[in-house]
């Protein structure tokens, strides 16, 4: 009965009423959303639209509805940055945001901030071996076969 309030309601307003929009209206009725503010709901619709658009939509409402599952798992935010993030990034299904993985704490290196600490690293590791066998860095790696 609801579902012939809202067509009613569509076409009055203007709007040819097709069988897909029938279908996402009903579809909205049986999903059951972990959180119902209008971000989240704004952000699943957009989440939709893109599986649609990268040929990967869901096959049915149990698939759909364990996805949303999944995000129940999270607070609200979290679960709408997830979404955010798994859309930016182009992936199929959506994944915990870096903060996350890291519980809650950010990733203190980037890739190449651990790239000079390992340089770092070598270059001490020189300067102790220089110190140890008595020898200038540039001697170190002289050849010693002439």
């Amino acid at each position: 009965m609801e579902i012939e309030k809202a067509i009613q309601l569509l076409e009055a307003n203007g709007y040819k009423v097709t069988k897909p929009k029938m279908n996402a209206i009903a579809r909205r009725q049986q999903v059951i959303y972990p959180y119902t503010s209008p971000e989240f709901i704004q952000a699943w619709d957009l989440w939709l639209q893109y599986r649609t658009e990268i040929k990967k939509p869901y096959k049915g409402i149990i698939s759909e509805q364990a996805a949303l599952k999944k995000l129940s798992k999270y607070p609200e935010q979290e679960a709408i940055d997830m979404i955010h993030q798994s859309i930016e990034n182009t992936w199929q299904g959506i994944f915990e945001t870096q903060k996350t993985r890291n519980n809650g704490k950010q990733s203190s290196t980037s890739k190449s901030d651990q790239a000079f600490q390992r340089q770092n690293g070598l270059e001490q590791i020189r300067s102790a071996t220089s110190t140890i066998f008595g020898f200038s860095q540039e001697q170190q790696f002289t050849d010693f076969t002439k």
